[in-house]
């Protein structure tokens, strides 16, 4: 039966029995990730215009790149707990309907809510009474009320709150842990009134997902925003304090994990660590969203647009260290051989939405260099949207190198014997670290030249 008809015991009992269905519109990373957990104990219907996810799906395999994911899809097949669809016709049987679909940067740093508007539309024409609809997409506070609300109402001629559920529950997942993190992390939960708020955490709950509940949809709208308003400002704040220890001589993650060991409010300071930029889908533009606000609310918020300009400047800021180290060889950076091990924006995932490396390998190439990439984990159609030259080993993409360029901190890179690419590099090679992993110590001592983010200038260590 439909979740939203159904007291909290009845939606208890109906999850362990496997019966509840749940569809998931947009089966990409969060659709996906989601999706593939709910299938352990339920029927989930993955709807995706995209034939390859589709396929995907429906061969047992993962139509993302995430630890866990095959697995459970796969067992989920296996148990005809889980199928793939193009039809949203087929939401019309599911007692949950999960909306995952994409709110890219609009032109003027507005969420683009087309897709949204576009599902809202469609589904008010299936929806029946007794559902529970959950908005998972990142949207400006408001939105679940203000427009998909109204949308369903419109074309369904039912009432949200009484004869359907409605709620906003953002997902907060990292990439590469999307999965362990949903298993632990709290699932921000708000209804747009006290019933919708309720079942959507007694669903959540017998899922055996930590759930966490705000006053209405806008609250859980505008925290999600928080979170990553947050860590990416934190980021910048890395950053800025990166390139003034280089300036002056001094280690930033020493003189970070030093101010960290302070205790400050519920915890403790909690300064990330800096690197050559920010990338992913939410980072990137979800401040940009805070500010926009701002703007309509009248206020000119400067700590959004300010963390962005900051992020958004070190893929330049990281070709500096690449050209000081040229120099310091007296090499000359047009013709110089670039070898980039890692594309993706963060370690230990082939990931490459919005990643710092797409501007970084763009810049090195418009000062004419050759550019070579290495990452095991993005696949090759992926890294030659990036770079033209990809190697397929490290060893090959530092042949003749006059600068190594540490792009990704994948665990790979950490076991990499710098003694034998010293061999093989070209004479007076650098090491330039945007994410750190060996230090200018271990470059040094196997004859590398080094700068890294936040590490000290001082001269361009030579071994």
């Amino acid at each position: 039966m439909k979740i939203f008809s159904l007291d909290e015991e009845q939606i208890m009992e109906q999850t362990k029995t496997g019966k509840t269905v749940v569809a998931v519109i947009g089966f990409g990373y969060v659709g996906a990730s989601i999706g593939s957990l709910l299938a352990r104990n339920n029927k989930v219907i993955a709807i995706d215009v995209n034939p390859a996810i589709i396929n995907a799906v429906n061969n047992g395999k993962s139509p993302i790149n995430e630890p866990e994911v095959e697995g459970l899809i796969s067992d989920a097949l296996k148990k005809g707990n889980i199928r793939a669809t193009a039809q949203i016709s087929e939401v019309a049987d599911a007692d949950v309907i999960l909306v995952t679909v994409g709110t890219p940067l609009g032109k003027n740093y507005e969420p683009n809510l087309e897709y949204i508007n576009e599902v809202s539309e469609k589904l008010g024409s299936l929806v029946g009474k007794g559902a529970m609809i959950i908005l998972k997409s990142t949207v400006t506070p408001g939105t679940t009320e203000e427009l998909v609300k109204i949308m369903l109402e419109k074309k369904s001629n039912l009432k949200a709150g009484k004869d359907f559920g409605l709620a906003f529950c953002p997902e907060r997942l990292a990439e590469g842990s999307a999965i362990q993190d949903l298993k632990k992390l709290p699932i921000i939960i708000g209804g747009i009134d006290a019933e919708s708020g309720k079942k959507a955490e007694s669903f959540w709950r017998s899922n055996g997902f930590v759930t966490t509940k705000v006053s209405s949809a806008k609250a859980a709208e505008m925290a999600k925003l928080a979170d990553n308003l947050w860590i990416d400002a934190n980021i910048a704040l890395a950053n800025e304090l990166a390139m003034l220890c280089e300036r002056m001589g001094l280690d930033a993650s020493e003189v970070i994990d030093a101010a960290n060991s302070l205790p400050k409010g519920r915890s403790m300071v909690n300064i990330l660590y800096p690197g050559c930029g920010v990338g992913g889908s939410c980072l990137t533009k979800d401040p940009w969203f805070v500010y926009h606000l701002g703007k309509k609310a009248g206020l000119n918020l400067k700590t959004p647009k300010t963390s962005r300009e900051v992020n958004e400047a070190m893929p330049a800021h990281t070709v500096d260290l690449v050209k000081s180290c040229l120099a310091y060889a007296n090499k000359k950076i047009k013709g110089s051989r670039i070898a980039v091990l890692g594309l993706a924006f963060k370690g230990g995932t082939g990931d490459v939405r919005n990643t710092p490396m797409k501007e970084i390998v763009k810049l090195l190439e418009a000062e004419n260099c050759i550019v070579t990439a290495y990452d095991p984990w993005v696949t090759e159609n992926d890294a030659r949207m990036i770079a033209g030259n990809v190697a397929k080993t490290p060893e090959s993409a530092i042949e003749n190198a006059d600068c190594i360029l540490i792009g990704a901190d994948h665990p790979q890179f950490k076991s990499l014997d710098l003694k034998k690419l010293h061999g093989i590099a070209a004479e007076g090679c650098s090491i330039v670290e945007g994410r750190i992993i060996f230090g200018p110590v271990k470059a040094a001592e196997n004859g590398f030249g080094y700068a890294g983010i936040g590490k000290p200038q001082g001269g361009r260590i030579h071994g």
